[in-house]
C-alpha cells in the first residue's frame, strides 16, 4: 500500500473512532437529536446515488462502487452510533 493510501486509511480510522465516541458522549443528553441527524444522513445516502456526493469526477462504475462502499460503511457506523443510545 502506498503512503497516500496508508495516510488516508489512518485518517479515516481516526475520524471513525472520534465520531463514534463523540456521539456516545453526546448521546446521554441529546439522543433524540442524534437520531434525527442519523436519519437525515440515511436520506442523504439513499437519495445520492447519482449525485456529485459520490465522486462526480469518477467514471460511472467507480461512482457506483463508491456508493456501495459508502452505504455499507454507513450501515456499520450508524450501528456504532445508535446502539449505545438505544
Amino acid at each position: 500500500m502506498d503512503d497516500t493510501t496508508l495516510r488516508l486509511r489512518a485518517r479515516v480510522t481516526i475520524l471513525e473512532q472520534l465520531t463514534v465516541r463523540l456521539f456516545a458522549i453526546l448521546g446521554a443528553e441529546h439522543a433524540s437529536s442524534i437520531k434525527t441527524v442519523v436519519e437525515n444522513l440515511d436520506h442523504v445516502f439513499q437519495n445520492a446515488k447519482d449525485s456529485e456526493l459520490f465522486g462526480a469526477d469518477l467514471a460511472a462504475e467507480s461512482r457506483g462502487d463508491l456508493f456501495n462502499m459508502t452505504t455499507n460503511e454507513w450501515a456499520w457506523m450508524r450501528a456504532q452510533i445508535l446502539d449505545p443510545i438505544r
